[in-house]
């Protein structure tokens, strides 16, 4: 039990067979690793997936794999806090970590026997400001990547790099009262009502300790205006970030502005609705149904969305192995991506905010 999302052929069988609200599963071999059983009354009422009679309730294991949802054991409790515990998090933006590092942090939570399964990274340590204990014992990982580049005859060639990153856990950390609070004012756009992705928040999170700021919402001086607001200081010091190598989109906080709470109100409202990332147009409502529902399933957090055309305009790729959504808008069949299946979502969202 990884708490990884399955492959798709396996999670469309378990998707498509079942009506149980927890989206967490077992093997019978989990079952036993997690220390639960199966109810009396669901015993062989799991969902087989494998090559033969998929989705048949009650088959033998020997015909495939026999998987039960969380609810169908004696503790639907103890199934979510093992996953919890088995599947590293960001300490401070609560996303999991990438399985590239997830195993070698998860083997040293079990070995040194820490109490929970959050890390912060040494660049949060050190933009943040966040003290370690003495003797603290840092986890170091190398990357392997391989870049591909072609030249103008159309040649491909493939370059190897590695990138080493370390990580210590929030047993570690002196003051975890910092990890704590960044994790508590974690910076959302008013512009799409989502959290930022960890590479944008981290310079807002150190602007907000420095200045004290005690919202999260983020905005840009055109939406203050759009929203018949002002700045409350002439020349107020905002954040630069870039958003192209040429362009830079300058935020403030909510509590820059004389009205706060209606910052907020408008990234309550935006973050509800799916959006194209061209356009900026919301979808109409069976299509926005579909695409939240998807996401959901996914854990896709940007509201938006495009096609596999839109994205090369945009000049950034699908990322490997994603499945597009289908929806169909005046009766036009579209497949469209979340941002975040794609290699550029800081980009996508950071020059919608510059032009909106």
């Amino acid at each position: 039990m990884t708490g990884d999302p399955f492959d798709p052929h396996v999670s469309v069988q378990l998707q498509s067979r079942s009506h149980f609200p927890s989206d967490l599963w077992l093997s019978e071999a989990d079952l036993v690793h997690v220390g639960v059983n199966v109810l009396p009354n669901q015993i062989g009422k799991g969902v087989m997936v494998g090559p033969m009679k998929e989705g048949v309730p009650g088959l033998s294991s020997a015909t495939g794999t026999l998987y039960y949802n969380a609810v169908q054991t004696s503790n639907p409790g103890a199934v979510t806090e093992f996953s919890n515990r088995k599947n590293p998090l960001y300490a401070i933006s609560g996303h999991r970590v990438g399985r590239s590092i997830a195993g070698v942090l998860t083997q040293t939570f079990f070995e040194r026997k820490f109490s929970t399964n959050e890390w912060v990274s040494e660049k949060e340590i050190r933009i943040l400001g966040i003290t370690l204990k003495p003797y603290s014992t840092p986890v170091s990982i190398t990357l392997q990547f391989v870049d591909s580049t072609k030249a103008g005859d159309g040649q491909e060639w493939q370059r190897e790099h590695s990138v080493d990153k370390t990580f210590y856990n929030v047993a570690d950390v002196e003051n975890i009262d910092v990890v704590r609070r960044c994790s508590e004012i974690y910076p959302i756009s008013v512009c799409t009502g989502k959290r930022y992705s960890p590479h944008v928040a981290l310079p807002l999170l150190a602007h907000t300790l420095h200045f004290k700021y005690a919202s999260p919402f983020w905005i840009t001086e055109r939406n203050v205006a759009s929203l018949s607001l002002k700045l409350l200081l002439e020349g107020a010091q905002g954040i630069d970030l870039a958003v192209s190598r040429t362009a830079v989109l300058t935020l403030f906080n909510a509590e820059q502005t004389n009205g706060p709470q209606r910052v907020a109100a408008a990234a309550h409202k935006n973050g509800h609705r799916n959006k194209s990332a061209v356009s900026g147009s919301t979808y109409p409502e069976l299509a926005n149904n579909i695409l939240t529902a998807a996401a959901l399933k996914q854990r896709l957090t940007s509201p938006f969305w495009l096609t596999k055309g839109q994205a090369k305009k945009l000049g950034v790729d699908i990322l490997p192995e994603q499945q597009p959504t289908d929806v169909f808008i005046n009766e036009n069949k579209l497949q469209l991506y979340n941002a975040d299946q794609t290699s550029g979502r800081d980009q996508i969202e950071l020059s919608f905010a510059e032009k909106n």
